[in-house]
């Protein structure tokens, strides 16, 4: 939601379908709120898994194609990325995780989607 407008005792939210929400500020207050047109570049994560025969060489390939990737689409993506191994499932998968930085923060939640 967007805060469209501030007064003493409320403050009214807009949806991201135009409906007004109306609160009172004494139940603002006691509510944790988070400001993404203030906020820095956000940072998500990726999951994924691979086999857990995948010789060393294929991985350190898969890491350098996402590198170069991160890199070419420098509109919507920082350089800085780590890609590391979270855990090993039933014995035959590597679960990974990539982490990666947005060049956005998602004030505007419809450019994430």
């Amino acid at each position: 939601m967007t805060v469209e407008e501030m007064n003493i005792l409320t403050t009214v939210f807009l949806k991201f379908d135009n409906e007004k929400l109306y609160y009172p500020n004494s139940v603002l207050a006691t509510k944790p709120i988070s400001n993404f047109y203030r906020s820095l570049d956000m940072s998500d994560s990726f999951e994924f898994s691979i086999d857990f025969r995948t010789r060393l060489e294929k991985i350190g390939f898969l890491k350098e194609k996402i590198k170069k990737y991160l890199e070419r689409t420098s509109q919507y993506w920082h350089p800085n990325h780590n890609v590391v191994v979270k855990e090993i499932e039933n014995l035959n998968k590597i679960k990974m995780v990539l982490f990666f930085n947005h060049t956005m923060n998602f004030q505007n939640f419809g450019e994430k989607i």
